[in-house]
């Protein structure tokens, strides 16, 4: 009777979880990544920092999506600096 290692589990990454870059997060949304890297920063999409790089996570990606449903995001982002110049 011959003991082989089993292999090893196949786990598949469940798509809420995947981890998105800015460059996916912005083809998927079809904008700029500099609008993706605005919206980070003005705390309205929140991201994952690996040093210098950010990941948005799926699911965070479409609650953004919901949550600003028939809202202009240039606006929000746009208002935002205007307000930093002013200041």
């Amino acid at each position: 009777m011959s003991t082989k290692a089993s292999p090893a589990p196949v786990v598949y990454q469940v798509d809420e979880e995947r981890l998105m870059s800015i460059h996916e997060t912005a083809a998927k949304m079809g904008c700029s990544q500099q609008l993706v890297r605005d919206l980070i920063h003005y705390g309205y999409l929140r991201a994952l920092r690996f040093g210098r790089n950010q990941k948005v996570i799926y699911s965070t990606f479409v609650s953004f999506l919901h949550e600003h449903d028939g809202q202009d995001v240039i606006q929000l982002v746009s208002g935002r600096k205007e307000a930093e110049i002013g200041a």
